[in-house]
């Protein structure tokens, strides 16, 4: 006869209970039954959790409630339909709870029925493991120290053409001068045509010989993106190799920054990576396609959201002129206050009024003569100033301020000069505040909003933002949102893990250096 185990014990001890509870008739013992419902599925899961962990203690534990537990177990072991159910029958016993409302003997079986149920599948025999596959053959590495099992997300990446011709404009240059005069030299038959043949041939063969360095320089530095962590590999020549590396949980921030037209013209710029680890900043200097580069890493640390299909299109004229903040679907945006517009344009904008008829009144009073070349030169002037007005304009609605359902978004430009962007995970911040700095920002309603985070880099600012209170209020909320999801997920994945346990799987590999 076989031993009776913990498994046995706990089934006899909820059919028991069961019949305790189901007999339940009276008011006072319907309220009782449906108060110990909870009671009764704590005390399985703490006997439960404790054979399969030596060091969990239920009598210290600060168990989750009901919800939770319904959120994180029973999708898995029932169905959603179960779920759904067991929500609501909660609903019901926290009214009993709280209210003293007397609930049916209706919801009382079905409560205790779907707990049964829910602790029954809980307590099922552990299935045969399944043979593990045989190993996969080893492959070939495709970058030095690649760990088993960790896959390139991008093709070892190198600086852009462009850094190469950056460095090498000046030698070219050089070089071309060079081989124009030793030709004129040649063909001119000069006196100094022997001397300046050797020194131009010796100048030309120290800057060719540079230029391989530098084209050396620029192909053996490595930018690597893996499944578990980013790398920087900085080699040079044949004297230094430095690795800088962290894992993708150590990453805090991802930013870009593209410094002039060149970069935006050429798709290249520099990935800034924050960390916590000793590397600190890792930076992807000149790689091309950046912006791509830095939404890739954010989804591989689990902070990106599927893009879904935009249901509603904001009016041109609006977008043309963000006055207020701009919804589509779960992404806001904010751009600074209107009086920062006025600011930047009331003087190109009052000249562009201005000059036509200063124009009229020069030639009316007969002051300025009325011929071709006074013609293009008031156009020329009214042309640049219009350039001026749209360069201001531009520069005012190139600065956005954006919160997503799971990043703060800040990127200044510069028209066609500078982008700077820069990005954080809603669960880095740490403190959102805001100021209203003097009598016009509260009669004009704008203000600045701060918001502090557990990155290296500078601190978000969104400056002269309409309405500060409001945009305060929505960065909270959604922090709040996104920690409350982290929290179900994190108890989704520890109660998966222990019932991983119970029947005997194998748990996944993790990453060097990180612990569940």
């Amino acid at each position: 006869m076989r031993a009776t185990t913990w498994r046995d014990k706990a089934i006899n001890f909820l059919t028991i209970r069961a019949e305790q509870l189901v007999k339940a008739n009276t008011e006072g013992e319907l309220r009782l039954a449906m108060v110990d419902v909870r009671e009764l599925i704590k005390d399985v899961l703490g006997g439960y959790l404790s054979q399969l962990d030596p060091n969990f203690d239920p009598t210290t534990t600060k168990f989750p409630d009901l919800v939770e537990l319904v959120r994180a177990m029973v999708p898995a072991l029932l169905d959603q339909t179960a779920a759904d159910e067991l929500v609501r029958l909660n609903a019901i016993r926290n009214e009993v709870v709280h209210r003293g409302h007397i609930p049916r003997r209706e919801d009382v079986q079905a409560f205790v029925q779907l707990v049964i149920r829910l602790c029954q599948t809980m307590l099922a025999p552990p299935q045969p493991t399944p043979t593990p596959p045989e190993a996969p053959m080893a492959i070939r590495e495709e970058f030095p120290g690649q760990q088993p099992g960790e896959e390139l997300e991008f093709p070892v990446m190198r600086r852009h053409w462009m850094k190469l011709l950056e460095r090498n404009v000046l030698p070219l240059s050089l070089a071309f001068v060079l081989f124009g005069f030793g030709l004129w030299n040649v063909f001119s038959r000069t006196a100094f045509m022997s001397v300046a043949v050797v020194l131009g041939s010796l100048l030309f063969s120290l800057i060719s010989v540079w230029m391989i360095f530098q084209l050396y320089d620029w192909g053996n530095d490595s930018f690597i993106v893996t499944n578990r962590r980013v790398i920087r590999i900085e080699r040079a020549y044949f004297i230094l190799e430095q690795r800088h590396e962290a894992s993708l949980y150590q990453i805090q921030n991802v930013s870009i920054q593209v410094k002039n037209p060149v970069e935006q013209l050429f798709n290249f710029g520099d990935v800034l990576i924050e960390t916590a680890s000793r590397a600190g900043l890792i930076r992807f200097d000149g790689v091309p396609d950046p912006r791509e580069v830095q939404i890739r890493i954010f989804q591989l640390i689990g902070h990106a959201q599927p893009r879904r299909e935009r249901k509603e299109r904001i009016p041109w004229l609006v977008r043309l002129l963000p006055l207020g903040p701009l919804v589509e679907d779960d992404v806001i945006t904010w751009h600074k206050h209107w009086i920062v517009l006025l600011r930047k344009t009331i003087v190109p904008g009052l000249l562009l009024l201005a000059l036509p008829g200063v124009f009229a009144f020069l030639i009316r009073a007969k002051l300025v003569p009325l011929n071709s070349i006074t013609l293009l030169v008031v156009t020329l002037l009214w042309l640049i100033d219009l350039l001026l007005f749209v360069w201001q304009y531009q520069d005012w609605r190139n600065d956005e301020y954006m919160a997503t359902l799971d990043r703060l978004i800040d990127i200044e430009r510069i028209p066609f000069v500078l982008e700077d962007k820069k990005e954080t995970s809603l669960s880095q911040v740490q403190d959102v505040r805001y100021e209203i700095p003097n009598l016009e920002a509260h009669i004009l309603g704008w203000g600045h909003v701060y918001i502090q985070t557990a990155g290296q880099a500078r601190d978000f600012d969104f400056l002269y933002v309409p309405n500060p209170r409001a945009v305060q209020d929505e960065v909270v909320r959604r922090v709040t949102a996104f920690r409350v999801q982290q929290h179900v997920k994190e108890a989704q994945a520890q109660f998966e893990k222990w019932h991983r346990l119970a029947h005997g799987e194998q748990q996944p590999v993790v990453a060097p250096g990180r612990s569940e």
